[in-house]
């Protein structure tokens, strides 16, 4: 029997959920039973500070959305929970290439891929015990020597991979399985590159950074130009410091400064530099617009510094090519301008992709959790088709017939 699928995403201010069963008829190979989000709490940087308040976190969105299913979910329905992970405890590294003889048969098969997998994954536990691996993904093929792109069916005698492991230290992943005691997550996955199969375009041929600007933590994924994650990695610094400078500047509360933060291009378009917000409580505060913008430009610039650094120590800010922007962050008055500036770029694009088919249309809130669980049916594909939620019998009553 096909599982239902929880994917969470937990985050630093919002927290979200898609319920699904696999279903290869559908967008994603999903069929989308719920989404809905619901306020964060006990997470800071990337990481679990107050387990209880995690736990509760995760219950609010889990029993959540089992309240809102249209029909009652089947006893006997197996359940599978992916998560998302953040912060300093990401780690990505290349292997060694590796070797496989296919002279007998003379070409390559998933088996080969298979086995080669399976090989990174034991050398991984052998080696590194106190770490959990969290993906093997293929960087580049070369069959006797020389580069190719799709592995399937080429003739050679000797095939050769690299590949991109994803680890995270097997401590943190305890805490996140010991936040809630009747769920054991599944599958662990990096925030960005969970979000990049779902925004950024397929086939382009170009070598594409995706920047997943949040509320707390900065997550870059880097593609190389067959599509394939090259890099990630997750700074915990977000655009909440840009808040926490509005307001240290003027006074003002977060709540006030998150308020100006997203107002900025509305307030620069208003005459003479300073200018008077008022708000629903009815007080009112007054800004300078001209000192709003250097607050705000110089904290970007400090956190788009740490990204250029990122990029240099991978040896890939001379090969980018073009830049796709999410997160809460995304829309920061500034931020794509000093991106541009910075990475010595001018294609920077904010992600507003649409599918048509997808019940919820909003891919860039649930981008995370659409991923997390496309990925897992990938790595799980559908073993008999049936729906969970099917329709019910229609139960018709016969009227007896007249004597």
């Amino acid at each position: 029997m096909n599982p239902i699928i929880y994917s969470i995403d937990l985050g630093t201010t919002k927290s979200r959920i898609l319920m699904a069963e696999p279903d290869e008829n559908q967008p994603f190979g999903l069929k989308v039973l719920y989404t809905g989000e619901c306020q964060s709490h006990g997470v800071r940087r990337g990481q679990i500070y107050n387990v209880d308040e995690v736990q509760r976190t995760i219950n609010n969105l889990v029993l959540g959305a089992e309240k809102k299913l249209p029909k009652k979910m089947p006893a006997s329905a197996s359940k599978v929970y992916c998560i998302n992970v953040n912060g300093l405890s990401i780690k990505a590294s290349n292997t060694q290439m590796i070797e496989r003889d296919i002279t007998r048969r003379g070409h390559v098969e998933e088996s080969d891929l298979k086995a080669m997998v399976e090989s990174v994954e034991y050398l991984f536990s052998n080696s590194k015990r106190d770490e959990a691996l969290l993906q093997v993904l293929p960087l580049s093929y070369q069959m006797d020597g020389f580069d190719i792109v799709n592995p399937i069916g080429a003739p050679g005698e000797v095939f050769s991979a690299r590949f991109l492991t994803i680890s995270a230290p097997t401590r943190v992943l305890d805490v996140y399985n010991n936040c809630v005691p009747r769920i054991k997550f599944n599958q662990f996955s990096p925030t960005a590159s969970a979000k990049g199969r779902i925004l950024l375009p397929g086939n382009n041929n170009k070598c594409i950074l995706l920047i997943d600007f949040g509320a707390g933590v900065t997550n870059l994924a880097y593609y190389n130009r067959n599509g394939r994650l090259n890099y990630e990695i997750s700074i915990p610094l977000g655009a909440d410091l840009v808040t926490s400078d509005i307001a240290q500047e003027f006074n003002i509360s977060k709540e006030d400064a998150e308020f100006v933060k997203k107002n900025i291009r509305v307030l620069e378009k208003q005459t003479g530099a300073e200018v008077n917000i008022k708000f629903k409580d009815e007080h009112e505060i007054s800004i300078n617009t001209k000192k709003l913008k250097f607050v705000v430009t110089a904290r970007l610039r400090e956190l788009v510094a740490y990204i250029e650094s990122a990029l240099k120590k991978g040896s890939m800010l001379t090969t980018l090519e073009q830049v796709y922007v999410t997160g809460g962050g995304a829309h920061t008055a500034g931020f794509v301008d000093v991106l541009k500036d910075r990475l010595e770029t001018k294609q920077v694009v904010v992600c507003v992709p649409t599918l048509e088919g997808v019940e919820n249309n909003d891919l860039v809130r649930y981008s995370a959790v659409y991923g997390m669980a496309s990925m897992y049916v990938k790595n799980n594909p559908v073993q008999e088709e049936r729906e969970l939620f099917g329709p019910e019998t229609e139960v018709v009553e016969e009227k007896p017939e007249a004597t």
